[in-house]
């Protein structure tokens, strides 16, 4: 199966760390990513329920997964386990925001393993994946095809853009629960 992202990662865990740290967030990346990474909650949202309905009814969907404890490397783990496969992940692939992307960095957190809620994981057959990301675009939500479940049961990896592999990370705790300790 083809594995693929709709949304964004990192929606809500953005948002929450954009209110939580306003004051220290304006100071390093401003007040304009800040007010975009806070406004995250509500647009796009962290409800997966119309991209999944769309992809549900319309596709043959084999699994689909919200990541939301954990972040998206939480979620692929997650993915991979139910199916009893692994899962190979190009990292360049990957759905991020500049917010995101700014907000993390600046609280010293990994956005793959923030909060996702809004960010949806789905496998679809691997002829069906190409169709499956157009459906989605022209239905207005940001999609790509990100990997692939593989027959390594267990194996979660992580390519870059060299196609280096490392394990894809795990993390004990969200990273928004250990940053906020």
């Amino acid at each position: 199966d083809a594995v693929i992202q709709v949304n964004a990662l990192g929606i809500e865990g953005t948002a929450i760390l954009a209110h939580g740290r306003r004051s220290m967030l304006t100071e390093k990346v401003g007040g304009e990513t800040v007010a975009r990474a806070a406004a995250l909650i509500d647009c796009p949202g962290i409800s997966v329920v119309t991209p999944a309905l769309l992809a549900a009814t319309r596709m043959p969907v084999h699994a689909l997964h919200d990541p939301t404890e954990g972040g998206i490397a939480t979620g692929l783990r997650e993915l991979a386990t139910a199916s009893g496969t692994g899962v190979r992940v190009d990292r360049t692939k990957l759905i991020v925001t500049p917010e995101t992307r700014a907000v993390c960095e600046a609280c010293g957190v990994d956005p793959l393993g923030v909060i996702s809620s809004g960010c949806l994981l789905m496998s679809v057959p691997e002829k069906h994946a190409e169709a499956c990301v157009e459906m989605m675009v022209d239905a207005g939500f940001p999609a790509c095809r990100i990997g692939t479940l593989t027959d390594q049961e267990g194996e979660c990896r992580f390519a870059d853009a060299q196609g280096h592999e490392d394990e894809l990370p795990e993390f004990a705790v969200d990273e928004l629960a250990r940053d906020m300790r």
